[in-house]
């Protein structure tokens, strides 16, 4: 865990499960984004290749979808503190997203509707400008899945931070 003084801001790495195509450090084609807890938000800092374009230059819209669902899997995960599957996902881009330009994903908890988690979504560039905008609702994993999920995940050294 790391811990930055000078925004008293606690940055958690959060686990992933190795082969997983967003998150997964032996998924060969796999994006190897990572993300972390910051304070009430998750958060990922990541920079797409050129072999992520739908047009030349141009992310692809769902490499950028794929990026802010995992991000909101996570806040959700936290919210509930079990593992969590999206029952709905809708992604607004606002403007183009430029390969080889470092972007910022994030995601928060936005409310709850019944067993129902709803999150925010965002995706921007390093001047804080949002580029795609997304809201995702998440249901939890019954305890049998959540656990299965637990045992295939790859752990960090302080556990679960959820």
């Amino acid at each position: 865990m790391l811990v930055n003084r000078a925004k008293e801001q606690i940055h958690i790495p959060l686990s992933f499960y190795k082969n997983a195509y967003c998150c997964g450090k032996e998924n060969g084609k796999g994006l190897h984004a990572e993300f972390a807890i910051e304070g009430d938000c998750v958060r990922g800092v990541y920079r797409p290749e050129s072999r992520l374009c739908g047009y030349p230059g141009i992310v692809h819209g769902g490499v950028l979808a794929t990026l802010v669902d995992e991000a909101m899997f996570w806040a959700a995960t936290r919210a509930y503190r079990k593992f969590c599957y999206a029952v709905e996902v809708n992604v607004r881009y606002k403007q183009p997203v430029p390969v080889g330009e470092e972007i910022t994903i994030t995601a928060r908890e936005s409310g709850k509707i019944k067993k129902i988690v709803v999150i925010e979504g965002a995706i921007l560039n390093k001047n804080g400008q949002t580029l795609v905008k997304a809201e995702g609702k998440y249901f939890p994993f019954s305890d049998q899945q959540d656990q299965q999920a637990r045992i295939d995940m790859q752990v960090y050294q302080d556990g679960y931070p959820f």
